[in-house]
């Protein structure tokens, strides 16, 4: 019983399972030793903590330095022939770094190296033979991906001959960013819309009336983001890690909304200022902003700055960006491609710098990307992939991009979100050759869509966790990134799984809320063009969601019960 009830405490703690008996632990040690340790003896993270068998401590490092070390002594000689080592990096990966090689060194002349092949919590260490000794010492040489600390929940040596010592199967973790292989996409596009539906497209603006009028609306609506050149629009661009906010404290002199993000009542010939509803201008004399927020005597903070650089970058981003890559993809003119492409590298090349996403946003720690906070990055990264995918072979991306010239003039010192919020500063990638495809590519696709599959580790199941998904799945079918693809539909937390835990018999959503209900609906909806169009050696005709029967009743059935003779009520 005894030993049932420890395998089954193993399980839930992730640590270390025996399969059927119990194999005997060594005394702990009576000295221990490392090289940094995040607190001091007897703290949170004090060495000790690495060996006290408990799954709620572990030891951490002071730092990232390599190597870190662990030294044990026993007075009395102990034996083992089997050393389970459980570190933590899963449960905190933006923290911890996720070990690959370490060695174990005992005082007999006894020397054991172990790599991991790939990122995994546990690692039992077999020895050769029952070893005897009184000191032994635990080396880190190698992680993964550099993170602000190494840590150890658990270091425990035991006598297993009969080896029943085994790790417990973790569950699903991501990938670090360095671990991906993007391959490309023969044709473009090929995430939402593929050439022949371009084609058909094209031929509709030319042949029908409605089509003819749906071009002319497109076109209409590019004339103003073509006016100016790329100085002028470079004006409004934030700094990297600049200020963004929803405005939830609306006027300080009278306490009016000044309306959200891309709805907020800015103008382009007003660069800086907000009004609210009641018509005052913001900021001004009495109510500064130097791009961190005005505090007012209440304590309150208004973001003035903060509602401004999010108005311009939703601007573009929902109105500026899809326009003109619609406009490029009903007439294969290139000065729509050229204007589309300007904007998104432009967005690229503060986008991954940007990492606190909406200041006001009710989270500790704030996050996101410009003013879109933790989930909602998905839903302008997807608006991004959208209208990438339309102009991405074009040759106007292959031009020089700005964010090397941006970068060399970006002011020196922490940026306003680190001062203001507090959020570490972050760096994206760039070079002096780089061009704008690079630079989207990597500093705007792939950071988004990497933030997003992260956190679909979460194992959660609501609305958000589907945003995440689906971010994450848009990159990856742009790109041919597998990783993210398959991590849709194989993972735990799958697309399958959302429809199986989700969606009942009868097609209703879980949370039965009308709202939520149809705001599902409208996410799991597209997940269908990518899949459909993936091509890979697993998934050769690519994936059809409407196969499942689930996924059917999903969108039909719901609709079907209120159906009378053809009208809804």
């Amino acid at each position: 019983m005894r030993s049932g009830l420890c395998c089954l405490l193993a399980m839930i703690t992730g640590t270390v399972a025996a399969i059927a008996g119990e194999p005997e632990r060594t005394p702990p040690p009576t000295r221990l030793e490392a090289t940094s340790q995040a607190s001091p003896p007897g703290g949170k993270y004090a060495v000790e903590s690495a060996v006290d068998d408990e799954a709620g401590t572990h030891w951490a490092s002071a730092n990232k330095a390599l190597p870190q070390s662990i030294r044990m002594t026993w007075d009395e000689p102990v034996s083992a022939d089997a050393v389970s080592v459980t570190t933590v990096a899963s449960a905190m990966p933006a923290l911890y770094a996720s070990w690959r090689r370490f060695e174990l060194r005992l005082d007999n002349g006894v020397f054991v190296e172990h790599t991991f092949t790939e990122p995994a919590d546990v690692a039992i260490v077999r020895l050769e033979g029952l070893q005897t000794f009184r000191q032994a010492e635990l080396v880190v040489h190698e992680v993964f991906e550099p993170r602000t600390y190494i840590g150890l929940r658990d270091l425990g040596f035991y006598r297993d001959p009969d080896r029943l010592l085994a790790p417990v199967r973790q569950l699903a973790r991501p990938l670090p960013r360095t671990a991906l292989t993007v391959t490309g996409r023969p044709e473009h596009p090929c995430v939402y819309l593929t050439p022949k539906h371009i084609a058909l497209g094209r031929r509709n603006a030319e042949s029908t009336t409605w089509g003819a009028e749906e071009r002319a609306r497109v076109l209409k609506e590019c004339e103003f983001w073509m006016q100016h050149d790329e100085g002028h629009w470079l004006g409004f661009l934030p700094e990297p890690g600049a200020c963004y906010a929803y405005g939830f404290t609306g006027c300080p002199i009278c306490g009016a909304s000044f309306g959200t993000w891309g709805g907020a009542r800015c103008a382009w010939d007003k660069p800086g200022q907000v009004v609210c509803g009641s018509g005052h201008s913001l900021p001004d004399e009495a109510h500064p902003d130097g791009g961190t927020g005005y505090k007012a005597e209440d304590g309150r903070f208004h973001y003035f700055t903060g509602i401004w650089n999010s108005w311009v970058t939703e601007q573009w981003t929902q109105k500026a960006i899809p326009s003109l890559s619609y406009a490029y993809a009903l007439t294969g003119d290139e000065r729509y491609a050229e204007r589309a492409a300007f904007f998104l590298d432009a967005l690229a090349s503060i986008y991954a710098e940007s990492t606190a996403g909406s200041w006001d946003y009710p989270s500790s720690p704030p996050s996101g990307r410009f003013a879109r906070p933790w989930y909602q990055v998905a839903r302008t990264l997807v608006v991004f992939v959208e209208a990438y995918d339309l102009i991405y072979s074009s040759a106007v991306l292959d031009r020089p991009s700005l964010r090397p010239g941006l970068a060399a003039r970006r002011p020196e010192g922490p940026t306003a979100q680190q001062r203001g919020v507090g959020r570490q500063d972050a760096f994206g990638l760039s070079r002096p050759d780089l061009t704008r495809r690079q630079n989207i590519d990597e500093n705007l696709m792939i950071d988004g869509a990497q933030y997003c599959y992260e956190q679909t580790f979460h194992i959660a199941l609501h609305n958000g966790h589907a945003d995440y998904m689906r971010g994450a799945l848009a990159v990856g079918a742009l790109l041919g990134i597998e990783t993210y693809v398959t991590n849709a539909i194989e993972s735990p937390c799958s697309i399958w799984v959302m429809l199986a835990n989700n969606a009942d018999r009868d097609g209703r959503y879980f949370e039965t809320a009308l709202g939520y209900a149809l705001h599902a609906r409208s996410l799991y909806l597209t997940f269908v063009e990518p899949l459909l169009h993936w091509r890979s050696a697993t998934y050769p005709e690519g994936v059809n969601l409407f196969d499942d029967a689930r996924m059917r009743s999903f969108y039909a059935l719901p609709a079907l019960t209120i159906d009378c003779a053809g009208h809804a009520p």
